[in-house]
Parts: structure tokens; C-alpha cells; sequence
């Protein structure tokens, strides 16, 4: 494994790890949306005065919703032991990032170098050519 590409996947960790908190909150408020347009939908095949084709739509909706839930729902299942993971090792987690600002840091300065000839005064680098 090249050292940017590890570089890579750990900036991608991090990225996840305190990301997942926000990701779930979102989710779980869609979830709680669509509990509530699942009841609505429920009490108008209950209570309103719906010909065939109305139910119908009705139904088709209510199934889309149902799906839309069940979508969030179980990426919340995932998400819910990466946060638990993340809030109960704050020490982990600023160690891979104080280890990704450390790869950082190699990388940028492995970009800055410059040679400097200690003998050969006649060389392209003297002169500030590569």
C-alpha cells in the first residue's frame, strides 16, 4: 500500500467517524417524518371517502413511504455502533487524528524538499533548475 493512499483511508476514517453522529440525527428525524405521514396516510384509507382508484393511490403511497422508513431505519442500525464506537473512544479517535496530521505533515514536507549539492557547485540544482 502506497503511503498516500493510506493516507487516504484514514482521512476517509475520520471523515466517517465524525460525520456518523450528524448522518444518524438526520436519518433518525426522516424516520420520524415518515412515521407521521404513515399515520396520516393510514387515518385517510380509514377515514376518508375514497373510491377504488383513490385507495389504490393511496396504498402505493403509503408503500413508498413504508420503504423510504425502512431504507433509513436500517442504515440506522449501522450507523448506531459506529456513534457508540466514536462517543465511547475519544482517545482513539484523536490519535488517528493526531496520526493523520502527522501523515500530513511527512507529506508536505517530503514535497518541499530541495537538494542542496554539497560539492558539485556546477550542477543544474545550484543554479535553481530541476
Amino acid at each position: 500500500m502506497e503511503a498516500k493512499e493510506a493516507q487516504k483511508i484514514i482521512s476517509e476514517f475520520l471523515r466517517l467517524m465524525y460525520s456518523v453522529g450528524d448522518t444518524y440525527d438526520a436519518n433518525y428525524d426522516i424516520v420520524g417524518r415518515t412515521n407521521e405521514e404513515t399515520q396520516d396516510l393510514l387515518h385517510e384509507m380509514e377515514l376518508g371517502n375514497l373510491n377504488a382508484v383513490q385507495l389504490t393511490q393511496t396504498a402505493k403511497r403509503l408503500k413508498v413511504v413504508r420503504q423510504e422508513r425502512r431504507k433509513f431505519t436500517n442504515e440506522n442500525r449501522y450507523l448506531k455502533h459506529i456513534k457508540d464506537f466514536t462517543k465511547g473512544n475519544p482517545q482513539f479517535i484523536a490519535r488517528v487524528k493526531q496520526l493523520s496530521f502527522n501523515l500530513q505533515n511527512v507529506t508536505d514536507t517530503i514535497g518541499a524538499e530541495v537538494y542542496t549539492p554539497r560539492v558539485c557547485r556546477d550542477l543544474k540544482l545550484c543554479s535553481g533548475g530541476n
